[in-house]
């Protein structure tokens, strides 16, 4: 799931239905952002679903990536454009 928000709406939301059910049905998202590109990464790699990827960073994070130049500093980061495709084609 992609999301362009910078709040953690759906990671409560996640937390909250999770307790709902038990242990083995549990979702535990995993969240990637800007400055933890490697972790989605990861979870599209091992197919470790779910996965939440914000693409304009996290409320939380010292540099959001609203600005004109956010696009460029992301692609320094990490390839977004090669984890969201990844993580569809799986």
């Amino acid at each position: 799931m992609a999301t362009t928000n910078f709040d953690q709406f759906i990671e409560r939301t996640t937390v909250v239905t999770d307790e709902l059910l038990p242990p083995p049905d549990q979702a535990n998202i995993t969240v990637s952002a800007i400055d933890s590109a490697e972790r989605g990464e990861r979870v599209v790699a091992e197919a470790a679903w779910p996965l939440l990827l914000k693409l304009h960073g996290d409320y939380q994070e010292l540099a959001l990536k609203n600005t004109q130049r956010a696009p460029r500093s992301l692609l320094k980061l990490a390839d977004p454009d090669r984890l969201v495709v990844g993580a569809v084609v799986r």
